[in-house]
Parts: C-alpha cells; sequence; structure tokens
C-alpha cells in the first residue's frame, strides 16, 4: 500500500463539508465504484461515519499538489463512493493514534461493504486520506492507496446501493470489535482476512483458494476428515443437492495449495473450457464465503459461536433441525451460477 505524509494543504471553513466541524478528525477512503440511484450525495450512519457521492467539497489548489494529478483526475473524473470516519480530537494538528483509529474503522467498514455488496470491485485505484479540520483550515495529513478489490471475471458490476451502505457499516463495527477481542475469534478474524486477500486476488484458481479456506474456517472439520466433512457440513450453507460442486471446489483448492494443475482436476474436454469453469466457479465461492461472513456477523446467535473453537465444535454437536434454525435459509447457489456468463470474461483476465 503506497503512503506519504503530507504537512500542508487545507480547505477554507465555509467549503468544509458540514460533518466535520472545526477540532475534528477524519479519515475517508474513495472508492471508485458504480453508486445506485438510491444513495444520496451525504449520508449519516452514526457514530462518525458518513458517506458521500465524491468527497462533498472541491479540491483547492494547494489539495491538488499534495495528492498528485493523477490521483487529483481521477477523483475529479470518476464517479466515487467516499466512506468518511470522524471525531473530535485534542489535538487536530497532530497525526497521532487517533487518525490511526479512524483509518482501521473506514478499513474495517470496507470489509464490511465486501461483506454486503454482491459482485463488489472497485474499477481502480483507492485513495485514503486523514487530517482534521483545525485552526487552518481542513488539511491532509497522510494519503495513501490501499490494495483494492477486483471484479469478478465474467460478472456484470453491480451499482452500490443505499442499503449496501448502512449494512455495511454496522458490519464494520462488528468486525472491528472482533478484531479487538483479544484472544478471542482467532479463526473468525482469519477467515475475514482470508476473504479480503482472496477479493484482491486477480488469479482466478488463487481467490478459489482463499475463499474455499474461509469456508473452511466454518465447519471445523476433525484432522484427516477435511474433504468429507466440507462436503456434508456445506450441505448447511447450500442444500443436500451441491455435494459434486463442494467436492470440484475443494478438488482445486488442494490443486493449488500443493502447486498442482488445478485444470487437470476438470477434465474438461478444451483448455478454455476448464478456464471458464474456473472463472465461474472462482465467483460462486466467493459468493459463498460472502454469504457465510455476512450471515455469522450479522446474527448475534450465530457469533456466540465463534468466540472459540470449543464452541464452534459445540455448534457441529448440535442436531442437524438446531443448525439449520440457528444459520436460516440456504444461499441460492443456481441463482448465482446463473450471474456468470462467458460473453462477460476478459480474455486478458486468466
Amino acid at each position: 500500500m503506497g503512503r506519504s505524509r503530507l504537512v500542508l494543504g487545507n480547505v477554507e471553513q465555509d467549503r468544509v463539508p458540514p460533518f466535520l466541524p472545526l477540532g475534528n478528525k477524519y479519515a475517508v477512503i474513495a472508492l471508485p465504484v458504480s453508486i445506485g440511484q438510491s444513495v444520496p450525495d451525504h449520508d449519516d450512519f452514526g457514530a462518525g461515519m458518513h458517506a458521500t457521492r465524491g468527497l462533498g467539497f472541491p479540491l483547492p489548489e494547494h489539495w491538488r499538489e499534495w495528492i498528485g494529478s493523477i490521483a487529483v483526475s481521477l477523483l475529479d473524473e470518476e464517479e466515487h463512493l467516499c466512506l468518511w470516519v470522524t471525531s473530535s480530537a485534542k489535538h487536530p494538528e497532530l497525526l497521532d493514534n487517533v487518525n490511526e483509529r479512524l483509518k482501521i474503522r473506514v478499513q474495517t467498514w470496507l470489509r464490511g461493504l465486501l461483506l454486503t455488496a454482491r459482485a463488489f470491485g472497485t474499477s481502480g485505484q483507492l485513495t485514503m486520506l486523514t487530517g482534521a479540520n483545525g485552526s487552518d483550515g481542513l488539511g491532509i495529513r497522510e494519503r495513501s492507496s490501499p490494495e483494492r478489490p477486483i471484479s469478478n471475471n465474467g460478472v456484470l458490476s453491480r451499482a452500490i446501493e443505499h442499503q449496501h451502505i448502512r449494512d455495511s457499516a454496522a458490519l464494520g463495527d462488528t468486525i472491528l470489535t472482533i478484531h479487538e477481542s483479544g484472544g478471542k475469534y482467532r479463526r473468525l478474524r482469519y477467515m475475514i482476512e482470508g476473504f479480503y486477500r482472496g477479493a484482491r486476488t486477480v488469479d482466478a484458481a488463487e481467490r478459489i483458494h482463499e475463499f474455499v479456506r474461509c469456508v473452511e474456517g466454518c465447519i471445523l472439520p476433525p484432522h484427516g476428515e477435511t474433504r468429507s466433512k466440507f462436503l456434508s457440513r456445506t450441505e448447511l450453507f447450500i442444500g443436500p443437492r451441491q455435494r459434486d460442486w463442494a467436492g470440484v471446489l475443494y478438488d482445486i483448492r488442494s490443486a493449488v495449495e500443493h502447486l498442482n494443475d488445478q485444470l487437470s482436476v476438470l477434465a474438461k474436454p478444451t483448455e478454455r473450457e476448464s478456464i471458464l469453469t474456473v472463472l465461474r466457479h472462482a465467483y460462486e465461492v466467493q459468493e459463498l464465503a460472502r454469504y457465510c461472513l455476512n450471515r455469522i456477523l450479522s446474527r448475534p446467535q450465530l457469533l456466540q459461536f465463534f468466540v472459540e473453537d470449543s464452541e464452534l465444535q459445540r455448534f457441529w454437536e448440535l442436531t442437524h433441525v438446531e443448525r439449520c434454525s440457528l444459520w436460516g435459509d440456504p444461499l441460492d447457489l443456481p441463482g448465482v451460477s446463473r450471474e456468470f456468463s462467458p460473453d462477460y470474461v476478459q480474455q486478458n483476465g486468466w
């Protein structure tokens, strides 16, 4: 992630967004994504969390100099959803742990958005800024470029809607609580980071590897029974008729894990058919991992089973009826599969 620290640059008080009063600090991530009509120019989600179309104010010339001409042109010319996290500060002129805390909060909000918005990916570079509205105006103190989530090859991107942003704000706070829980939620923390790592990966087989591992984190298989338990326990998430699909996904994951040829697992007549199958499976299993993490993080009755592995073991010792009652409806995997089309595949995406 590229990062630069800035010590100058401000915006006059009459041009500052109304949610950034004097003495407040901020962190913002600008996401180049398609924004739906349900998203207003500015929305307040409480607890210092705001979303805007674009930055919400015109960039002065000295900001343009400090941010850089390329970054400025992208912010000016492309559609951006901006996620802001703000708070009051005793020392707005300093770059300190308050800024670091705000940066972490806005990044967990981004992770929440990845888990609420289907087929989510950005069209270009992300920009993260942090600073404050001090006596010299709204200034930038640090700029960075987080790694961007990659759009799914073979699937049309969808617009981000208001409900996605609202739900992701709540998920982001839950993710932050989990990451600050000390030794608790160890498995779930790895699953969340693995999902974000997979979403930033271009290679489709590597994406499958990461997302299958996320799903594996839910099933807690006994040693030596990983594949068989992956096939049987994922029935809770996708229904009882998808064992063949789950087996192929697990075998691709194992091929990548052991540096073997993942295409040979598929036994398709042509290489192109194998490649298209891998691309489709990459999207399907991403949606499965997203669905699982969203379900766990949004349902307290499920989240409690991920505090410790012993609690997750207790979940799998419940009756089938009890587990289904807690988990809810399975993912519509055939519906997900229909969203993939060879017509949308970019040839340079393999």
